[in-house]
């Protein structure tokens, strides 16, 4: 339901005005880690994240757009040689595959994200984290 509402007030702010939609990407950028690792509710973990990201927005812009060039680059040239390949079927396997590698690869750089933006505001150690994992 996080990562939804989240989803959600991106894809809004983005059809308002595109600058609203960044900002509401940076705001709720840990949200779901936020959720995971401290057990809170849905709008607790939305609340929790923009306190989180606020005063570090601008780092979160510069390693969103830097994530979006890592994948976009070489998926679109495995798109391309799995179209090639393959014609429509390949291309959607090509883009299944890629799925399949950038989701994992995003979602732990979020986890990462959180917890040292935790710990730069909070002081908490790793071993917090792990708790919720043990």
């Amino acid at each position: 339901m996080v990562s939804i509402l989240q989803t959600m007030a991106f894809t809004i702010g983005l059809a308002v005005l595109v600058v609203p939609g960044i900002i509401a990407w940076t705001m709720l950028y840990v949200a779901v880690p936020a959720c995971i690792g401290e057990r809170l509710g849905v709008i607790a973990s939305l609340n929790r994240s923009a306190a989180l990201t606020k005063g570090d927005r601008w780092k979160l812009l510069g390693l969103g757009l830097v994530i979006v060039l890592a994948i976009a680059i070489p998926g679109i040239i495995v798109q391309q040689l799995g179209f090639k390949l393959g014609g429509p079927a390949g291309f959607s396997i090509a883009e299944y595959l890629l799925q399949a590698v950038s989701m994992p690869f995003q979602a732990t750089v979020a986890t990462v994200v959180y917890q040292a933006l935790r710990s730069a505001k909070e002081g908490t150690a790793i071993e917090t984290l792990s708790e919720v994992f043990a």
